[in-house]
């Protein structure tokens, strides 16, 4: 009498099968984490463009209330602690530039962030902070930013204009109604808002 053997067939999963399901999973967590970190983005952008114009306000309540805007020149918006000691910058600085372009430090500092002019301006938006900029780098003037830097000019018809600018890494929106400039062949963005002229 033969014998056939009985061959069993254990439920299971195959190695081929077991290596799809791997890549396949694989897959989309590269996906996920991609489109995660584009969001990260999206919101730094967002929450420093938003920054950027709750300074504006602040500003344009100030000129409202004071019939002037601030005189304090080429200044930091935010406090001193806002822009601590890092990256090369001192405490307090959001624009450093070489004193010698094109040639070896030492740099100047052309923005100091003013406590007179912070405590003006939370008089009117308390909540205002400039911390957690990212440092911007231009290379072809030879300046670093990080922050938000004020600035008043004359409108050349006996008023005065002020301007609130930022940057941001890369090609960026500043959103609506916010003068958008990349430069530095589109290595970095340079966000201006541009406040009315008063008289």
């Amino acid at each position: 009498m033969q014998r056939y053997r009985q061959h069993q067939y254990r439920a299971g999963f195959t190695i081929v099968e077991l290596l799809i399901v791997i890549v396949v999973i694989g897959v989309l967590a590269a996906i996920i984490i991609v489109a995660y970190s584009g969001v990260q983005e999206r919101a730094y952008v967002t929450r420093i463009n938003t920054a950027g114009r709750q300074y504006a306000k602040a500003i344009s309540l100030y000129a409202a209330g004071q019939g002037a805007y601030p005189a304090y020149g080429n200044r930091c918006l935010g406090s001193v602690s806002d822009y601590p000691t890092e990256n090369g910058f001192d405490s307090g600085e959001c624009v450093r530039s070489l004193s010698n372009p094109g040639g070896p430090p030492p740099y100047r500092s052309d923005g100091i962030a003013s406590v007179s002019l912070d405590d003006a301006l939370k008089q009117y938006m308390p909540s205002l902070s400039a911390k957690n900029i990212k440092t911007v780098q231009f290379d072809d003037d030879d300046s670093v930013y990080r922050g938000y830097l004020y600035s008043t000019a004359s409108d050349g018809q006996g008023g005065s204009i002020a301007r609130v600018l930022w940057f941001l890494n890369g090609t960026k929106d500043c959103g609506s109604g916010i003068y958008t400039e990349e430069i530095d062949n589109y290595q970095e963005t340079m966000c201006t808002l541009t406040l009315p002229s008063i008289k």
